[in-house]
C-alpha cells in the first residue's frame, strides 16, 4: 500500500502511509492481510463562483 502512495501521491495521504509504514516492523508489513477492494472515497465541494458586480 505504501508503495501506491509513492506512485500516486495525495498531499496528506502519502505522509501519514510513509510514517506509518516507518513505524511498523518489516514482517509487520510483509504479513499476508486481507483488504477491501473498494478503494477511498473523495469528496469534494464544488467551489462557488464569485458574483460579478453588475452595472445598472
Amino acid at each position: 500500500m505504501q508503495a501506491h502512495f509513492e506512485s500516486y501521491s495525495i498531499p496528506l495521504w502519502t505522509s501519514l502511509v510513509r510514517l506509518a509504514g516507518n513505524c511498523l516492523s518489516r514482517s509487520a508489513k510483509e504479513k499476508p492481510r486481507r483488504l477491501v477492494g473498494s478503494g477511498m472515497l473523495a469528496l469534494a465541494r464544488k467551489a462557488s463562483r464569485p458574483s460579478a458586480a453588475r452595472s445598472l
